[in-house]
């Protein structure tokens, strides 16, 4: 039986990937292809992304109160956690889209550490998650690129969320600052991944609809089936 694909949807906060995640999985059944969809933290469902809410709630301290190596054991525990069910849908041939993934690690807890303590630390994570944890490999990761200013609009628009008991923001979302540093490095994350692609989702400095979006993203899954398994540009260096 052949594997199915993992392709997982990458972005700073308010960037539409749950939309876009979302979108892809029905164009995936719109084809008759299985497919199952996975949200990443699992804020309701599993014992660490639990924690993540909490954590996100700034239960444990401030956003630069608690170091990233710890912070970023909760999500890996996380994505441990749901493993062997997503290994179980790629052997039996289903497709799986994720919202978020390693990557997210990667973006979001380097942030907080300066420059030249990234690589070691992205080293880390890789070590943890795949040789640790044993998490299964993505296929493609697509990130998805906007203009911070309309990033920061987007967050402003979303819904009350459980996690932070009626709240809008969590610490991340909260922190301007964090959110550009977050961007920048997902603005690099393509140059030094392999598996990786970048979609900028504006035309003409301006934001396109989520179907136009989502038209560029099919592009990349259906050209990811005939990229080479390394990548498109290999290498991990400075982020």
């Amino acid at each position: 039986m052949k594997k199915g694909s993992f392709v997982v949807i990458e972005g700073p906060d308010g960037t539409g990937k749950e939309t876009q995640a979302k979108l892809l999985m029905s164009r995936f059944k719109e084809r008759g292809l299985p497919v199952e969809f996975f949200d990443f933290p699992q804020y309701e469902t599993s014992f660490f992304g639990k924690l993540v809410g909490r954590f996100l709630k700034g239960e444990f301290g401030g956003l630069k109160e608690v170091n990233p190596y710890l912070a970023s054991l909760t999500y890996a525990g996380d994505r441990w956690q749901a493993s062997s069910k997503i290994n179980e849908m790629l052997s039996g041939g289903v497709n799986v889209v994720s919202n978020r993934y390693f990557l997210s690690n990667v973006a979001h807890q380097s942030a907080k550490l300066p420059v030249e303590e990234r690589p070691k630390f992205i080293q880390f994570l890789q070590e943890l998650e795949y040789i640790i944890y044993g998490i299964p490999k993505e296929d493609l990761n697509i990130v998805l690129h906007i203009p911070a200013e309309i990033s920061a609009q987007l967050i402003e628009l979303k819904k009350a969320r459980a996690y932070l008991e009626g709240g809008k923001k969590d610490i991340h979302e909260a922190d301007v600052a964090y959110q550009l540093e977050v961007a920048g490095i997902y603005q690099d994350i393509p140059n030094f991944f392999p598996n990786v692609v970048g979609i900028d989702c504006t035309k003409e400095g301006k934001l396109m609809t989520p179907e136009e979006i989502h038209g560029l993203v099919w592009n990349e899954v259906m050209e990811s089936a005939f990229r080479s398994p390394e990548g498109n540009r290999g290498g991990r260096e400075r982020l």
